[in-house]
């Protein structure tokens, strides 16, 4: 059974930045007349466009025709589409965890199993509300049409009317559950090709967010050509390179005498340039490609690094402990692949976080500061929140700045299955008395995600 709404054509940059509105006043309404796709007529759409704090920048919208009273409201991303899609698993066990604010794109999949339900991407489907309230809207919407229903199909409105029933049990089931249940009351799942829908996190009621590429198929749904989404991908795939280090790849590159150089079209405006690209020897660790592009037209530029050479049978872990502000000037690779833990601060960052990077300590410290800070929409400057939420998050705040600014000894994990990350050693070849690095073998479920359990390495 999936939830039937009311939708209507929108128009959409290229990459996902509806046209026209880059230089609209947020938090101002705009007021436009649009045609009505029930009588023809004209109604009146009104646009709010809301800078969520930390989050993203999104579009209310809202249609009404005072000639047949149709009446629609819709969000919408004015952000740009990410890099990957998301796919969210959240377990609701308590009354709390429907008061969880939701933003729903309108490319996103949402799903019931246990009721086998689900609410299809359509246009104007984006919603920002709490579960609740998304929960509620569901009911609202298959309501709508059951007196017609019953006249041409009552063994169909007899089922949805058995739905409506199921779900207003488990909506009443949940809100009396005050304490969070050993299992979930249901489950609610939710795929956004955009990777432009969100899930507010509580700290003791966790759910699963995975970071994935998009297949062509969900490339093609969401308003993307080939050729763009081939673009994102190889931007998401690459290791980007801290200003800070642009000097040392500099060094190394004029160092190298073997450069190789193919012409690209250039991403921006598509005149002919050169991909130089050159391999470097990062010491103590491996043989690592640059790549470099620049257009003199339009002043594009890219340098991007990635690990040459095959893929490491074998994974790593890094444990470094930071004793010394001076600790903070290592370099640091860390790839697409590696996740990333500091214990002290009861912080983990799954693999895809941040993208691949190559920076120093510090820099990777002041982006993951910046990365949580993006997703803090609803810890800070929300009255009606908990208030020991914020104070949480603040202290985590606080704690980040201590560390960046080399006032707080701590320890980072990095742990890469690919084994394409490292923390620089200033010691090599001896030890580093303040870094363990093991190696260990992937994990099925590791090889099934990279996709090696499917190669055929033509053995016996």
């Amino acid at each position: 059974m999936s939830d039937q709404e009311s939708s209507s054509s929108s128009s959409s940059g290229s990459f996902g930045i509806p046209e026209g509105i880059q230089d609209l006043d947020f938090g101002r309404s705009h007021t436009t007349k649009s045609l009505c796709t029930s009588c023809g007529q004209q109604g009146i759409t009104r646009l709010l466009f809301v800078d969520i704090p930390k989050f993203r920048e999104i579009i209310v919208s809202s249609f009404k025709c005072k000639n047949c009273g149709l009446f629609g409201r819709d969000v919408q991303q004015a952000s740009e589409i990410q890099d990957r899609s998301v796919e969210i698993t959240l377990p609701v066990k308590c009354s709390k965890d429907l008061s969880r604010g939701i933003v729903k794109s309108s490319f996103c999949l949402t799903m019931i199993p246990e009721l086998g339900f689900e609410i299809a991407a359509r246009p104007m489907s984006g919603v920002y509300t709490t579960l609740e309230g998304l929960l509620k809207q569901v009911v609202d919407n298959l309501g709508l049409l059951q007196a017609e229903r019953r006249q041409h199909d009552s063994v169909y409105a007899a089922q949805i009317d058995d739905f409506i029933e199921r779900l207003n049990q488990l909506l009443a089931k949940t809100a009396i559950q005050e304490i969070p249940s050993q299992e979930p009351l249901f489950t609610i799942k939710f795929t956004d090709p955009s990777g432009n829908s969100h899930v507010e996190p509580f700290e003791d009621l966790p759910y699963t967010e995975k970071f994935i590429y998009r297949t062509n198929e969900q490339a093609k749904e969401i308003g993307l050509t080939k050729i763009q989404e081939k673009q994102i991908q190889q931007e998401a795939k690459s290791i980007k390179i801290d200003p800070i280090k642009l000097d040392d790849i500099t060094i190394l590159c004029d160092q190298n005498d073997v450069v190789a150089e193919l012409p690209i079209d250039c991403p921006n405006c598509e005149k002919k340039i050169f991909n130089r690209s050159v391999i470097i020897n990062i010491p103590y660790f491996k043989q690592c490609l640059l790549q470099a592009a620049s257009c003199d037209d339009c002043s594009y530029r890219s340098v991007e690094i990635s690990s040459a050479g095959a893929i490491s049978p074998v994974g790593r872990r890094t444990t470094f402990k930071v004793t010394d502000a001076t600790d903070l000037s290592r370099d640091v690779l860390k790839s697409d692949t590696c996740s990333i833990e500091i214990p002290e601060l009861g912080l983990e960052l799954q693999p895809g976080t941040l993208g691949g990077v190559y920076t120093t300590l510090e820099g990777l410290m002041t982006m993951l500061k910046d990365e949580l800070t993006k997703h803090s929409m609803y810890w800070v400057g929300d009255a009606y929140r908990d208030p020991s939420q914020q104070n949480n998050f603040n202290e985590l705040v606080y704690k980040l700045n201590d560390c960046v600014d080399g006032k707080m000894k701590f320890t980072i994990i990095i742990d890469d299955p690919l084994d394409g990350s490292f923390i620089k050693n200033i010691y090599a070849p001896d030890p580093d008395p303040e870094m363990q690095v093991v190696t260990y073998e992937r994990t099925h479920e590791q090889n099934e995600e990279f996709g090696f359990n499917d190669i055929d390495v033509g053995e016996d």
